[in-house]
């Protein structure tokens, strides 16, 4: 009952606009249960449009509690499912035609994981299912390539020993992919800072298509 009446006071808040409230509320004992519900709640959502803005409030949510990698994990998934659903092809009449639901989804994303330590910045993403890993992922059925996190952690010495701090991520990792079926792909934050600019150069190339013509275009038009 706790769970269903918590739920409920959860989904009321949000849908309401009540958000700054609940993220400021102190839920004691409750704020493993309050990120439960919400993060339900955005892996739920389809259109991360319209309705209750779950994925930020999530975001705000554990940036106020200084889970600045569980936030930025929040907007990886809401930008795949803005991809998803079209909004980087979509151009509002503004000065900046860079300046894409997308390309901003990835700022802020850059921005969050930015803020985490070092040799923490990285996110563990739940690989679509038919869906090849992108932008140099790498998933081989939920345990992370060792050699791609030996890079981000640091965990190799020169002598090319693992780093006990690598050797415990593995095998929490390893550990963590034999309990789930859907496998995982570590994204860094040098795999997000490349897709953003892959994404900025594919906007490019949308925008010359449109509104740029060469000389046999002309005459095909013609």
């Amino acid at each position: 009952m706790q769970k269903s009446y918590l739920r409920k006071l959860v989904e009321k808040m949000c849908e309401t606009g009540q958000n700054r409230e609940l993220v400021s509320l102190p839920f004691a004992g409750l704020q493993d249960k309050v990120d439960e519900i919400l993060l339900d709640k955005c892996r739920q959502a389809q259109d991360v449009v319209n309705g209750a803005p779950y994925h930020q409030i999530l975001y705000a949510w554990r940036v106020s509690r200084n889970d600045h990698r569980g936030g930025a994990a929040v907007l990886l998934d809401r930008l795949r499912k803005l991809k998803e659903m079209g909004e980087g092809d979509k151009f509002a009449d503004r000065e900046d035609v860079m300046d894409t639901a997308v390309t901003r989804q990835y700022l802020l994303l850059i921005n969050a994981l930015s803020c985490v330590e070092e040799g923490q910045a990285f996110i563990l993403e739940d690989v679509p299912e038919q869906t090849p890993s992108k932008g140099g992922g790498d998933a081989v059925g939920g345990v992370v390539e060792m050699d791609k996190l030996a890079a981000v952690v640091g965990g190799v010495s020169e002598a090319g020993e693992k780093d006990a701090r690598l050797e415990q991520l593995s095998k929490a990792m390893a550990k963590a992919g034999r309990k789930r079926e859907t496998p995982r792909q570590t994204v860094t934050l040098a795999d997000l800072r490349k897709q953003y600019q892959e994404e900025l150069d594919r906007v490019v190339a949308i925008q010359n298509d449109q509104y740029e013509f060469g000389d046999e275009d002309a005459m095909d038009i013609a």
